[in-house]
């Protein structure tokens, strides 16, 4: 019973916290604030949670998980490549930005105001990159995979993705977004011109003359 118990606090704890995040902000809303919507007093938030930023995470990272979820069901019935590499870019910096009344911007909060004790590990982000590289490579063409070859195609994708929250959250949902997408897309997939032998005989002459 007593163990019935704690984890009803722990998981009241956490829904109050999520409506709080999701309608006021991280950086808006207090520990007191978590407590008295929970129903407990507040020094007993801290027998389950290191700290807000503790909270927070716990709450962030299933949720981030549920949008990729989501993202892999609707993929299951795309077949064309460019139609699902535009569906996960589409995710990833516009639809996960835009959920939820904004919350991915909750993290941006969170790591700015973060304080050096309150420990944050690139564990799950290197997770989600894994899961979002898979679904990329049955997104390109064999003699494209080199794309993703190091991960920096996925840092970029991930801190474009930053952007877009922030910008969201500052000014709404951007009327470039599907023509950056797009542009994206075209760049990802399209072939790289191949020069003939006779193209880069040439082309190394022309350098020994102008050198």
């Amino acid at each position: 019973m007593s163990q019935f118990k704690k984890e009803k606090v722990r998981t009241a704890i956490l829904s109050a916290a999520t409506q709080l995040f999701t309608e006021k902000g991280y950086a808006n809303t207090t520990v007191g604030e978590i407590a008295r919507k929970s129903g407990i007093a507040q020094g007993n938030v801290y027998h389950y949670f290191d700290s807000k930023f503790d909270i927070f995470i716990t709450i962030f990272q299933p949720w981030f998980e549920s949008k990729l979820d989501s993202l892999e069901r609707r993929l299951v019935h795309i077949r064309d490549r460019r139609a699902r590499l535009r569906a996960i870019l589409l995710a990833l910096w516009r639809d996960i930005p835009e959920a939820d009344n904004g919350f991915h911007n909750n993290l941006m909060q969170a790591l700015v105001i973060k304080k050096p004790e309150e420990r944050y590990s690139r564990a799950h982000l290197h997770k989600m990159e894994m899961r979002l590289a898979s679904l990329l490579r049955s997104s390109l063409a064999a003699g494209r995979q080199e794309i993703l070859r190091d991960n920096l195609f996925l840092h970029l994708a991930f801190m474009a993705s930053d952007g877009f929250t922030i910008s969201h959250k500052l000014v709404g949902e951007s009327r470039k977004i599907s023509r950056i997408v797009d542009m994206t897309c075209h760049l990802l997939l399209s072939e790289p011109k191949r020069t003939s032998p006779s193209t880069r005989s040439a082309n190394g002459r022309r350098r020994q003359t102008l050198s």
